[in-house]
């Protein structure tokens, strides 16, 4: 008779709904354009409303490309916050550093001589700095996802692990405190997107509250799943490759808004 009495939401059962989705298992057989084109419309509907939308990102986005079309989202204002480790925050420096990440020429997708490095210069550079914010100021980094984040005053959270490199001075290495940074921000947001990201992905949608609408976009099938297992009942998991999914989005929101620039 006694503990927490806990009244989930309702699940919608409207097809026209995009997250009436998550009611099917998790497939790579689903009509990803069109959930797309649902997602940016659910997401510009959130934006005119003010409404707060949250991004988990993964290392693969950066060394990838899809970084490129994600600055257009933050430019746009369909950003409130961004959650990441520090793998991701390296490669986005280094890239802006030297045009590499992890030592791949960004251009070429070939392995520089003594690209090996660049990572560890590019931790260093920022540790010489203060930090990542200092870093922007005094004109050591002229763009990339970070820079883009400060500028446009919008918050990020990078959450160390065991295994990282460095870390950067900006890495909040206590996880616990990582934590309590997080819970500022999902318990004031509308969406949450996961790209290409299974350990901070799980660690997110465990804190999430169950209203958040949620979407979790890898190529493999596991790491979604074991994201619904955990308890986020509410995601809508897009087996796709989340390096492809950015760009498309980005320009299918610029095509709603209306904007020049948006993708065919």
């Amino acid at each position: 008779m006694d503990g927490i009495r806990v009244a989930a939401p309702q699940r919608p059962r409207s097809s026209d709904d995009i997250f009436g989705f998550m009611s099917s298992g998790v497939s790579p057989e689903k009509p990803i354009n069109h959930l797309i084109q649902d997602l940016a419309r659910e997401m510009k509907n959130i934006h005119d409303q003010n409404g707060s939308i949250i991004f988990v990102m993964g290392t693969a986005m950066v060394y990838t490309g899809a970084d490129e079309a994600f600055l257009d989202l933050i430019r746009m204002g369909y950003v409130q916050a961004l959650f990441t480790g520090n793998g991701f925050s390296v490669m986005d420096l280094e890239k802006q550093l030297f045009g590499t990440a992890l030592g791949m020429d960004k251009n070429t997708g070939k392995v520089r001589n003594t690209g090996y490095k660049s990572n560890i210069v590019a931790i260093n550079e920022i540790w010489n700095a203060g930090c990542i914010r200092e870093a922007i100021g005094k004109g050591i980094i002229k763009g990339g996802v970070l820079y883009e984040y400060v500028q446009n005053d919008v918050p990020f959270v990078i959450g160390g692990s065991l295994h990282d490199d460095g870390p950067l001075p900006d890495a909040i290495t206590d996880v616990l405190q990582a934590q309590d940074e997080m819970r500022k921000y999902v318990q004031k947001a509308d969406v949450c997107i996961i790209c290409a990201s299974m350990l901070h992905g799980i660690a997110v949608g465990n804190m999430l509250p169950s209203r958040v609408k949620t979407v979790a976009v890898d190529i493999n099938s596991y790491v979604v799943t074991w994201l619904q297992d955990r308890g986020t009942t509410q995601v809508l998991g897009l087996v796709t490759y989340p390096a492809l999914l950015i760009p498309i989005l980005t320009g299918e929101i610029q095509r709603l808004s209306g904007m020049d620039t948006a993708i065919p």
